[in-house]
């Protein structure tokens, strides 16, 4: 298990049932795609996130925390094609957290989603633990991808 996968996974302990995913966008087609998922995940096929849909691509576009739950979370609310809403309906909350270099630049998205009513997602702490998490993956993207103008 890498460090990233590592820090997923408590992610998921940390917030009671959650499920951490990697978005990196994806320079060839311009759309958000899946670079890391925690061990055990189901996998999201082929799938990738136009920049600007979904949470995920919310989060990217306007570079801020997202957070939808309830119904938001697979109707059109955030622009989920119509194709996918069923595949979100067991979903409570998904939020999307913007991954950025030491340069400030956004690389990807950090989405959590969970199934759990109980989830601590949508909470002010939840909220922390997610940028904070953000944060440290961001930069650890950062170094990995050689994206840091001050790393020889």
């Amino acid at each position: 298990m890498t460090a990233i996968e590592a820090l997923l996974v408590d992610l998921a302990r940390a917030l009671e049932s959650c499920e951490a995913r990697i978005f990196l966008l994806d320079a060839q087609t311009g759309r958000l795609t899946q670079a890391l998922r925690p061990p055990g995940a189901d996998p999201i096929g082929g799938f990738s996130w136009k920049v600007g849909q979904g949470v995920t691509g919310w989060a990217y576009d306007t570079g801020d925390y997202v957070l939808a739950t309830g119904s938001s979370v697979h109707d059109g609310t955030f622009g989920v094609p119509v194709e996918q809403q069923d595949r979100y309906r067991s979903l409570t909350a998904v939020a999307g957290a913007p991954l950025r270099s030491t340069a400030g630049e956004i690389i990807g998205v950090l989405s959590i989603s969970s199934e759990q009513e109980t989830t601590q997602l949508p909470t002010n702490a939840g909220e922390v633990e997610h940028l904070v998490l953000a944060e440290c993956v961001g930069f650890a993207l950062d170094e990995l991808m050689g994206l840091d103008p001050d790393v020889e």
